[in-house]
């Protein structure tokens, strides 16, 4: 898993979109990095503030961080934002959110 790491620390020298920064997010996640996860995936979030994808990996690391107040956050914001382009993949991560929601 530390190669892992150490070949995305590289890679986002030459590619810095929010995809490999939140690839490395959640490799560190996996190593309990916790901290390190977060500001990694809040930083992926706002380099790309409207992608649902990005904020649903957010979200599912602050319920599996037990962080239910910043899950219930970041949930309330994926069902608030508005559809640019219609996708199953939206409705499918929306459907996601509110049977975990109902849980939290």
């Amino acid at each position: 898993m530390l190669v892992i790491l150490e070949n995305y620390l590289h890679l986002i020298k030459y590619r810095t979109d929010n995809r490999t920064y939140m690839r490395l997010a959640i490799t560190y996640e996996r190593l309990n990095l916790n901290s390190k996860a977060e500001l990694t995936y809040l930083f992926a979030v706002n380099m790309v503030p409207n992608r649902f994808r990005t904020r649903l990996a957010l979200f599912n690391f602050y319920i599996n961080t037990k962080n239910n107040r910043k899950a219930k956050t970041i949930g309330t914001q994926i069902l608030e934002m508005p559809i640019k382009i219609p996708s199953n993949e939206v409705e499918i991560i929306k459907q996601e959110v509110i049977k975990k929601m109902k849980l939290i």
